[in-house]
């Protein structure tokens, strides 16, 4: 027994390990969750789930995405969307007009839409006169 009467200190240390590092880990893991948090407001989050269902002829699969879906843009579909180059103010007085005269406002916007893609036009008057040459 040369080590009898002596003491290391490695009893102490284990105590010590034992009772702090459930601390540390708690500690560690609240600083961990502040991280996530602050990222989760940083980078936006996907709004909305597409679903998408897949039917078969005797039973019935749903698939869930977690992405959205956005349309492409293409060259056609930017040239075929009309350009209105008449004032809205003038669209607008044709409008009540037309609506005045027993038009459905279905078909005066659509000849509205039609007319001012291909002519701008200055007055309603005009505008106008050639909605009515269309209603017609």
């Amino acid at each position: 027994m040369p080590n009898a009467g002596t003491f290391d200190g490695t009893i102490s240390f284990w105590v010590i390990v034992c009772f702090t590092l459930p601390f540390a880990f708690a500690l560690f893991g609240r600083m961990m969750w502040a991280v996530v948090a602050c990222l989760e407001a940083v980078i936006p989050q996907v709004q909305e789930v597409q679903v998408e269902k897949i039917v078969y002829r005797d039973r019935e699969k749903i698939v869930y995405r977690d992405r959205v879906k956005t349309p492409k843009a293409t060259v056609s579909a930017v040239a075929d969307t009309p350009t209105f180059t008449t004032d809205l103010q003038i669209i607008s007085d044709t409008v009540d007009a037309l609506k005045g005269l027993g038009f459905r406002a279905t078909d005066i916007k659509g000849v509205i839409k039609d007319l001012c893609v291909s002519k701008s036009y200055s007055n309603a008057e005009s505008l106008l006169n050639d909605c009515l040459k269309q209603l017609k």
